[in-house]
């Protein structure tokens, strides 16, 4: 069996919602517990009860993150919970693909990794706009609003939303 490699997590993977980002290094974190998983265990029992556990951080994901994008008003919500579903769909499709010997787990991996880094940087990077947009137009109105979240915005993006946000904003911490 030919050995799969990790993701490595890469602060392009960053999207500038810091409870995101610690749940998206969770996720590849997860992910490559299952890689390890498959390249010391071939058998489907092991590869089985992997794919469960990532499944089950994925569907945990994922309701947080709808959570919070319905929290924000996100326009693009019902968009992004329809890819989540598929995704969810495929997981369960591929699961049982590899039970069947039809898949492989290194296909599967290759699979899953293409897009999660996909969805990561093409769609959840959207939220992070969004958020930053959203608070820049409403300026300080938002504080003391009952989906109060915090925002850290690292490198040019804090530059970028201090200057659109206004003095309130404090730097890299906009709290929405």
């Amino acid at each position: 069996m030919r050995q799969v490699v990790p993701l490595q997590w890469s602060d392009d993977f960053k999207i500038g919602i810091e409870a995101i980002d610690n749940e998206h290094k969770s996720l590849v974190a997860s992910f490559n517990r299952f890689v390890a998983q498959i390249n010391c265990y071939e058998e489907s029992a092991s590869v089985k009860y992997g794919i469960d556990i990532l499944e089950s951080y994925v569907s945990y994901h994922f309701m947080h993150e709808e959570e919070f994008m319905a929290s924000q008003g996100y326009d693009e919500l019902d968009h992004h919970v329809s890819q989540h579903n598929e995704l969810i769909d495929d997981l369960m499709a591929m699961k049982g693909a590899m039970l069947k010997r039809k898949l492989t787990a290194a296909q599967f991996c290759e699979l899953f990794r293409t897009w999660l880094t996909d969805h990561i940087i093409d769609e959840d990077r959207k939220i992070a706009e969004f958020v930053r947009l959203r608070g820049a137009a409403a300026g300080s109105a938002a504080k003391g609003s009952p989906h109060q979240c915090a925002l850290r915005v690292e490198g040019a993006a804090a530059a970028d939303a201090g200057a659109h946000a206004g003095p309130e904003v404090g730097g890299a911490l906009i709290a929405l």
